[in-house]
Protein backbone atom coordinates (compact mmCIF):
# COMPACT_ATOMS: atom_id res chain seq x y z
CA UNK A 1 0.00 0.00 0.00
CA UNK A 2 1.40 3.09 -1.08
CA UNK A 3 2.08 6.26 1.88
CA UNK A 4 0.25 9.44 0.88
CA UNK A 5 1.33 12.43 1.60
CA UNK A 6 0.19 16.14 2.32
CA UNK A 7 0.31 18.22 -1.04
CA UNK A 8 0.69 21.83 -1.09
CA UNK A 9 -1.57 21.94 -4.04
CA UNK A 10 -4.08 21.16 -1.78
CA UNK A 11 -3.09 21.90 2.24
CA UNK A 12 -4.77 21.28 5.14
CA UNK A 13 -7.22 23.94 6.11
CA UNK A 14 -8.82 25.12 9.25
CA UNK A 15 -12.82 25.60 9.24
CA UNK A 16 -11.72 29.46 8.76
CA UNK A 17 -10.42 29.00 5.52
CA UNK A 18 -12.43 28.79 2.43
CA UNK A 19 -12.50 25.25 0.75
CA UNK A 20 -10.48 24.40 -2.12
CA UNK A 21 -11.82 21.78 -5.49
CA UNK A 22 -9.54 19.53 -3.95
CA UNK A 23 -10.77 19.65 -0.49
CA UNK A 24 -14.59 19.12 -1.80
CA UNK A 25 -13.29 16.45 -4.31
CA UNK A 26 -12.03 14.24 -1.41
CA UNK A 27 -14.93 14.75 0.69
CA UNK A 28 -16.72 13.16 -2.71
CA UNK A 29 -14.54 10.44 -3.59
CA UNK A 30 -14.63 9.86 0.89
CA UNK A 31 -18.40 9.49 1.09
CA UNK A 32 -18.58 7.32 -2.27
CA UNK A 33 -16.34 4.64 -0.60
CA UNK A 34 -18.21 4.87 2.71
CA UNK A 35 -21.35 4.51 0.87
CA UNK A 36 -19.77 1.03 -0.97
CA UNK A 37 -18.33 1.77 -4.02
CA UNK A 38 -15.38 -0.53 -4.11
CA UNK A 39 -12.50 -1.23 -5.95
CA UNK A 40 -14.02 -4.31 -8.05
CA UNK A 41 -16.75 -2.30 -8.93
CA UNK A 42 -16.20 1.27 -9.49
CA UNK A 43 -14.14 3.11 -11.66
CA UNK A 44 -13.31 6.70 -10.97
CA UNK A 45 -12.46 9.49 -13.53
CA UNK A 46 -10.71 12.34 -12.69
CA UNK A 47 -12.01 15.42 -15.69
CA UNK A 48 -13.54 13.14 -18.23
CA UNK A 49 -13.89 15.57 -21.82
CA UNK A 50 -16.83 15.48 -23.23
CA UNK A 51 -18.93 17.10 -26.25
CA UNK A 52 -15.48 16.69 -28.53
CA UNK A 53 -13.91 18.20 -25.57
CA UNK A 54 -15.63 21.46 -24.88
CA UNK A 55 -16.67 20.65 -21.52
CA UNK A 56 -14.66 18.30 -18.57
CA UNK A 57 -16.39 16.90 -15.47
CA UNK A 58 -14.39 17.51 -13.04
CA UNK A 59 -15.26 13.75 -11.37
CA UNK A 60 -16.85 10.70 -13.34
CA UNK A 61 -17.85 7.25 -11.44
CA UNK A 62 -18.54 4.08 -13.20
CA UNK A 63 -20.79 2.19 -10.98
CA UNK A 64 -21.99 -1.45 -12.09
CA UNK A 65 -24.19 -0.62 -14.85
CA UNK A 66 -24.90 3.32 -13.94
CA UNK A 67 -22.79 6.71 -14.88
CA UNK A 68 -22.63 9.35 -12.69
CA UNK A 69 -21.00 12.74 -12.99
CA UNK A 70 -19.86 15.17 -10.47
CA UNK A 71 -19.31 18.68 -11.02
CA UNK A 72 -17.13 20.49 -7.93
CA UNK A 73 -18.32 24.84 -7.39
CA UNK A 74 -16.33 25.86 -4.34
CA UNK A 75 -16.10 28.93 -2.75
CA UNK A 76 -13.74 30.45 -5.93
CA UNK A 77 -15.76 29.06 -8.07
CA UNK A 78 -18.51 30.81 -10.60
CA UNK A 79 -22.06 29.85 -11.37
CA UNK A 80 -22.09 31.35 -15.28
CA UNK A 81 -21.21 28.25 -16.54
CA UNK A 82 -22.95 25.72 -14.43
CA UNK A 83 -26.30 25.60 -16.45
CA UNK A 84 -24.30 24.35 -19.93
CA UNK A 85 -22.79 22.59 -18.13
CA UNK A 86 -25.18 20.84 -16.21
CA UNK A 87 -27.18 20.73 -19.68
CA UNK A 88 -24.29 18.88 -21.10
CA UNK A 89 -23.61 16.87 -18.66
CA UNK A 90 -27.34 15.19 -18.40
CA UNK A 91 -26.77 13.87 -22.31
CA UNK A 92 -24.04 12.00 -21.23
CA UNK A 93 -24.50 10.84 -17.33
CA UNK A 94 -27.46 8.69 -15.96
CA UNK A 95 -27.28 11.17 -13.07
CA UNK A 96 -25.35 14.52 -12.30
CA UNK A 97 -24.52 15.83 -8.89
CA UNK A 98 -23.64 19.37 -8.19
CA UNK A 99 -21.59 19.62 -4.86
CA UNK A 100 -20.79 23.10 -3.90
CA UNK A 101 -19.95 25.33 -0.84
CA UNK A 102 -22.41 27.17 1.58
CA UNK A 103 -21.94 30.31 -0.59
CA UNK A 104 -23.95 28.50 -3.81
CA UNK A 105 -26.42 26.52 -2.09
CA UNK A 106 -29.13 28.55 -2.46
CA UNK A 107 -28.78 30.12 -6.22
CA UNK A 108 -28.18 26.33 -7.36
CA UNK A 109 -31.13 24.96 -5.65
CA UNK A 110 -33.28 27.94 -7.24
CA UNK A 111 -31.35 27.65 -10.82
CA UNK A 112 -31.30 23.79 -11.61
CA UNK A 113 -33.69 21.06 -12.91
CA UNK A 114 -35.18 19.15 -10.21
CA UNK A 115 -33.09 15.90 -11.93
CA UNK A 116 -29.91 17.21 -10.78
CA UNK A 117 -28.68 16.28 -6.91
CA UNK A 118 -27.21 18.70 -4.96
CA UNK A 119 -24.87 18.59 -2.28
CA UNK A 120 -23.72 21.12 0.00
CA UNK A 121 -20.14 21.03 1.62
CA UNK A 122 -20.39 22.62 5.27
CA UNK A 123 -17.91 22.27 7.91
CA UNK A 124 -16.01 19.52 5.84
CA UNK A 125 -18.68 17.50 5.71
CA UNK A 126 -21.18 17.05 3.00
CA UNK A 127 -24.84 17.52 3.55
CA UNK A 128 -27.46 15.90 0.56
CA UNK A 129 -29.55 18.57 -0.18
CA UNK A 130 -31.19 16.81 -2.96
CA UNK A 131 -30.66 13.12 -3.92
CA UNK A 132 -31.91 14.43 -7.58
CA UNK A 133 -33.49 11.53 -10.75
CA UNK A 134 -31.53 8.73 -11.82
CA UNK A 135 -32.08 8.66 -15.75
CA UNK A 136 -30.86 6.16 -17.81
CA UNK A 137 -29.14 8.26 -20.78
CA UNK A 138 -30.67 7.52 -24.26
CA UNK A 139 -28.89 9.78 -26.46
CA UNK A 140 -27.06 7.29 -28.91
CA UNK A 141 -25.12 9.86 -30.60
CA UNK A 142 -23.47 11.31 -27.29
CA UNK A 143 -22.91 7.24 -26.08
CA UNK A 144 -20.99 6.84 -29.21
CA UNK A 145 -18.71 10.01 -28.91
CA UNK A 146 -17.28 8.81 -25.79
CA UNK A 147 -15.33 5.85 -27.44
CA UNK A 148 -12.11 5.87 -29.24
CA UNK A 149 -11.69 4.45 -33.04
CA UNK A 150 -9.96 1.31 -31.79
CA UNK A 151 -12.82 1.13 -28.92
CA UNK A 152 -15.91 1.79 -31.61
CA UNK A 153 -13.67 -1.01 -34.17
CA UNK A 154 -13.94 -3.69 -31.15
CA UNK A 155 -18.04 -3.19 -30.85
CA UNK A 156 -18.27 -3.13 -34.57
CA UNK A 157 -16.53 -6.66 -34.70
CA UNK A 158 -18.59 -8.14 -32.05
CA UNK A 159 -21.28 -7.35 -33.70
CA UNK A 160 -20.21 -9.13 -36.93
CA UNK A 161 -19.24 -5.88 -38.85
CA UNK A 162 -16.20 -5.98 -40.93
CA UNK A 163 -14.54 -2.66 -39.93
CA UNK A 164 -11.62 -2.85 -42.10
CA UNK A 165 -12.10 0.29 -44.31
CA UNK A 166 -14.15 2.11 -42.47
CA UNK A 167 -13.44 5.73 -41.07
CA UNK A 168 -15.03 6.84 -37.97
CA UNK A 169 -17.68 8.76 -38.93
CA UNK A 170 -18.51 5.03 -41.18
CA UNK A 171 -18.53 2.95 -37.42
CA UNK A 172 -20.52 5.97 -35.88
CA UNK A 173 -22.97 5.92 -39.05
CA UNK A 174 -23.37 1.94 -38.94
CA UNK A 175 -23.21 1.88 -34.85
CA UNK A 176 -25.67 4.26 -34.28
CA UNK A 177 -28.67 1.58 -35.76
CA UNK A 178 -27.75 -0.72 -32.49
CA UNK A 179 -30.21 -0.60 -29.68
CA UNK A 180 -29.68 1.60 -26.47
CA UNK A 181 -28.30 -1.04 -24.14
CA UNK A 182 -25.32 -2.49 -26.60
CA UNK A 183 -24.21 1.09 -27.05
CA UNK A 184 -23.98 1.95 -23.54
CA UNK A 185 -22.57 -1.24 -21.91
CA UNK A 186 -20.11 -1.45 -23.98
CA UNK A 187 -19.38 2.28 -23.74
CA UNK A 188 -19.07 1.56 -19.90
CA UNK A 189 -17.02 -1.32 -20.36
CA UNK A 190 -14.52 0.64 -22.23
CA UNK A 191 -14.03 3.54 -20.25
CA UNK A 192 -13.73 1.15 -17.35
CA UNK A 193 -10.78 -0.62 -19.16
CA UNK A 194 -9.11 2.82 -19.69
CA UNK A 195 -9.46 4.36 -16.82
CA UNK A 196 -9.22 1.19 -14.74
CA UNK A 197 -5.43 0.96 -14.01
CA UNK A 198 -5.71 4.71 -12.03
CA UNK A 199 -8.49 4.28 -10.75
CA UNK A 200 -7.13 1.01 -9.29
CA UNK A 201 -4.22 2.99 -8.14
CA UNK A 202 -6.16 5.30 -6.09
CA UNK A 203 -8.10 2.78 -4.68
CA UNK A 204 -4.61 0.91 -3.50
CA UNK A 205 -3.37 4.14 -1.74
CA UNK A 206 -6.11 4.86 0.52
CA UNK A 207 -5.41 3.85 3.83
CA UNK A 208 -7.68 1.99 5.89
CA UNK A 209 -9.40 5.13 7.64
CA UNK A 210 -10.22 6.62 3.79
CA UNK A 211 -8.04 10.00 4.62
CA UNK A 212 -8.04 10.95 1.02
CA UNK A 213 -5.39 13.57 0.44
CA UNK A 214 -4.56 15.66 -3.36
CA UNK A 215 -1.85 13.13 -3.56
CA UNK A 216 -4.20 10.21 -3.58
CA UNK A 217 -6.28 12.52 -6.20
CA UNK A 218 -3.58 13.41 -8.34
CA UNK A 219 -3.52 9.29 -8.91
CA UNK A 220 -6.42 9.12 -10.71
CA UNK A 221 -4.60 10.51 -13.59
CA UNK A 222 -3.92 8.25 -16.48
CA UNK A 223 -0.83 9.96 -17.23
CA UNK A 224 0.39 10.43 -13.79
CA UNK A 225 3.29 8.10 -14.09
CA UNK A 226 4.34 10.37 -17.39
CA UNK A 227 3.89 13.77 -15.70
CA UNK A 228 6.04 11.57 -12.69
CA UNK A 229 8.82 11.04 -15.34
CA UNK A 230 9.03 14.44 -17.05
CA UNK A 231 8.81 16.23 -13.90
CA UNK A 232 12.08 13.94 -12.66
CA UNK A 233 13.65 14.56 -15.98
CA UNK A 234 13.18 18.49 -15.76
CA UNK A 235 14.78 18.22 -12.27
CA UNK A 236 17.45 16.90 -13.53
CA UNK A 237 18.12 18.99 -15.96
CA UNK A 238 17.78 22.11 -14.04
CA UNK A 239 20.30 20.46 -11.21
CA UNK A 240 22.56 20.35 -14.16
CA UNK A 241 22.37 23.64 -15.49
CA UNK A 242 22.93 25.08 -11.96
CA UNK A 243 26.14 23.16 -11.69
CA UNK A 244 27.16 24.66 -14.69
CA UNK A 245 29.41 28.05 -14.09
CA UNK A 246 28.81 31.78 -15.25
CA UNK A 247 30.86 31.60 -18.06
CA UNK A 248 30.07 28.69 -19.36
CA UNK A 249 26.24 29.30 -19.39
CA UNK A 250 26.63 32.91 -21.24
CA UNK A 251 28.90 30.95 -23.96
CA UNK A 252 25.71 28.58 -24.53
CA UNK A 253 23.40 31.40 -24.97
CA UNK A 254 25.76 33.28 -27.16
CA UNK A 255 25.39 30.42 -29.23
CA UNK A 256 22.11 29.21 -29.01
CA UNK A 257 21.70 33.25 -30.15
CA UNK A 258 23.92 33.09 -33.45
CA UNK A 259 22.18 29.63 -33.85
CA UNK A 260 18.46 31.61 -33.66
CA UNK A 261 19.71 34.20 -35.99
CA UNK A 262 21.15 31.86 -38.77
CA UNK A 263 17.79 29.89 -39.04
CA UNK A 264 15.58 32.68 -39.80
Amino acid sequence: MLKSKKSKACPTMSKEEKILECHIKSLVLEKLIKSGFSKNETTLISELTLNNFSRRVDLAVINKESFIGFEIKSEYDSLKRLEGQLSTYSAYFDKVIVVASTKHINNILESVPKNIGIWEVRDNKIIIKRKGIKKYTKNKKNLIQLMRVDELKKLARSLNIKTNSMLRADLEETLIKHPTSVLKSHVLNSLSDRFKKSSNKFFDSISESNNITSENIYLLSRFHEKRKINASRNQLKKRAWEGINKKTKEEILLGLAKFKKRVK
